[in-house]
């Protein structure tokens, strides 16, 4: 039996895919000097029917110039059945593009080679939104095969495609930014160089606009944001130019993505410590984090325990501000919790010893929330040596309070 991506193989290893990119910028122009055509046709049309011959009326004629008049009309007609012939060879030829761009790696990757997608993309602006659509889809397609993917890089496709982002109303556009931001995604996910890019070509307000309008893209957009903070300084000033930072912020309010937000937030403090601490210090941006460390539970506080180590252990003025704004009191009563697994006891332990070192009154943070009692019972509680790292953290502060005499 042939291999099912026998054909498109052969046809693009004879050079079939230069030449359809060759028809389709080469009858796109047609189409355009068809349209200009029409357009002039049209207007001359309209000047014939503005002027009225002496004896029109007597006559009972439409217009002395009948043979003038259907000339025109004559000429009209041929320039838009040409340019509805030209519309519908762009339209095959854009067809099959988008089979050659579904078939298989070795199809994709001849598809991707630069000067073909050079050529492509310098039809884009010109091309009709519905074939506009189609090609970004093919170049979608592409995007999906991982091989392709630094080709697409080097032919500037993100450069290329972002400006597509643009707001618009039509039924059409939606289709188009879904075919836009699915490639970027595919692009960027783990990439932080083609974050740098995406970012610095304009991607960033594009990606807020879809979350703050709860668009379906919205679940594209969001990933590649909070993974920005990952990536360089430069995609991070992009970020900060559009309010980059207060969005991590306000997402720590939002059940699904409050965790992934702590951690870009944390990494962008350990980054650029002075500039994100200022705003971290905040009332409100301090009572968010507080609440989160309060009201999570399960794995996602246990994911959660990471960043607020990274947060408590880069900047001593967010450790005293937190601790001061009620996560002290939370980070203690979690020690009462025995379903929490020993990954956790040891990370609330860190953060407890931190906590401690740092705190303003440690007196008095151990007295009024009984420190020293609770260090006890989790020692009792684990003696029978199964956590023995637990064992060990607890024991090490609770000597650390008694050593310095704090009790």
């Amino acid at each position: 039996p042939t291999p099912k991506n026998a054909s498109p193989r052969l046809f693009s290893k004879c050079g079939l895919l230069e030449r359809l990119v060759d028809v389709l910028a080469a009858i796109n122009g047609e189409r355009k000097s068809l349209e200009a055509e029409e357009v002039a046709a049209n207007r001359r049309g309209g000047a014939n029917d503005g002027q009225s011959h002496p004896g029109a009326v007597e006559n009972g004629a439409e217009g002395a110039g009948v043979g003038g008049g259907g000339a025109v009309e004559r000429e009209k007609a041929r320039a838009s059945a040409s340019l509805r012939r030209c519309c519908e060879y762009i339209e095959k030829v854009v067809d099959l593009l988008l089979v050659f761009s579904h078939a298989d790696e070795v199809v994709k990757s001849q598809m991707c080679v630069l000067p073909l997608l050079h050529r492509l993309y310098k039809t884009l602006d010109s091309l009709e939104m519905d074939v506009l659509v189609k090609v970004l889809k093919s170049i979608k397609q592409l995007s999906t095969e991982p091989t392709t993917l630094d080709d697409l890089q080097r032919a500037g496709t993100i450069k290329r495609l972002v400006p597509f982002l643009a707001e618009s109303s039509a039924a059409a556009g939606a289709e188009m930014h879904n075919q836009v931001l699915n490639s970027m995604y595919n692009l960027c996910k783990i990439n932080k160089t083609r974050q740098e890019q995406a970012a610095v070509a304009g991607i960033v307000p594009h990606l807020r606009r879809f979350v703050s309008t709860n668009s379906p893209l919205k679940h594209f957009a969001l990933p590649l944001l909070l993974d920005m903070a990952h990536a360089s300084r430069r995609t991070r000033a992009e970020l900060w130019r559009h309010s980059g930072l207060q969005f991590y912020i306000d997402l720590l309010s939002q059940e699904f993505w409050q965790v992934t937000s702590l951690d870009s937030i944390s990494v962008w403090l350990v980054n650029e410590p002075e500039r994100v601490e200022a705003a971290l210090l905040q009332p409100d941006a301090l009572q968010r984090l507080v609440d989160l460390f309060a009201r999570l539970s399960g794995a996602p506080f246990v994911a959660a325990l990471d960043p607020f180590l990274r947060v408590i252990t880069k900047s001593r003025r967010m450790n005293v501000a937190l601790a001061t704004s009620g996560l002290a009191p939370a980070l203690i009563s979690r020690l009462e919790e025995h379903n929490l697994s020993a990954e956790g006891q040891l990370k609330i332990l860190k953060m407890i010893k931190i906590t401690y070192e740092h705190y303003p009154k440690p007196k008095q943070l151990i007295v009024q929330h009984n420190l020293a009692g609770q260090l006890r019972s989790l020692l009792e509680r684990e003696r029978d040596g199964e956590l023995l790292l637990v064992q060990q953290m607890a024991r090490g502060l609770l000597n650390a309070l008694l050593v310095n005499s704090v009790l």
